[in-house]
């Protein structure tokens, strides 16, 4: 059983009070969408020649994928909230949301789709945290297991690709040091 679906719903965006108007300063949109195959942010009234850009949606709802990072369409306005419309591609197939006599107890599939959006909190910086891709190793007995000692912090670039090559920690993290020759 597969079926597609076309979506619509709206995205209102209200400006904080030290909003100038100026489309430089509008922040990049962080969005995680679960559970749909494509999505689009169109303005309330788009020009003739508008052209939608689709974003990939998190089809399979995986736990550990990055958001996307998304420059509205049209700048808001600088007083009043802006409305977009949103397109969504939703996707059902038995094989991703189940039968749906298993699984809503009803002949007709039901989709849900999850949409969390949020402002890049601090637009002066390029680079996001995305938690979901940490890389966390195992501790045992206070060593980890991981290639020395290795671990990952998920970093998003807002612009271009960037290189990561020193982190430090502004507090301790209790770490203990081991001296491998030691036994």
């Amino acid at each position: 059983m597969q079926h597609h679906a076309v979506l619509h719903s709206y995205l209102t965006v209200t400006p904080p009070d030290e909003y100038d108007g100026d489309p430089v300063s509008v922040p990049a949109l962080i969005a995680d969408v679960r559970s749909a195959s494509y999505f689009s942010i169109i303005p309330d009234t788009p020009n003739v020649n508008h052209i939608p850009r689709w974003h990939a949606g998190n089809i399979y709802n995986l736990p550990n994928t990055p958001s996307q990072v998304i420059q509205l369409p049209t700048a808001p306005k600088s007083r009043n909230s802006t409305t977009y419309h949103l397109i969504v591609s939703g996707d059902y197939e038995i094989r991703l949301f189940g039968d749906p006599v298993d699984v809503e107890g009803q002949q007709t599939p039901i989709q849900k789709l999850q949409f969390d959006f949020k402002f890049q909190e601090d637009d002066a910086s390029l680079l996001v945290l995305e938690p979901q891709m940490d890389v966390i190793p195992e501790f045992v007995g206070g060593w980890t297991l991981a290639a020395d000692g290795a671990l990952g912090i998920g970093v998003k670039s807002m612009d271009g690709w960037w290189e990561v090559v020193n982190v430090s920690s502004s507090s301790s993290v209790g770490l203990i040091h081991h001296d491998p020759s030691v036994f």
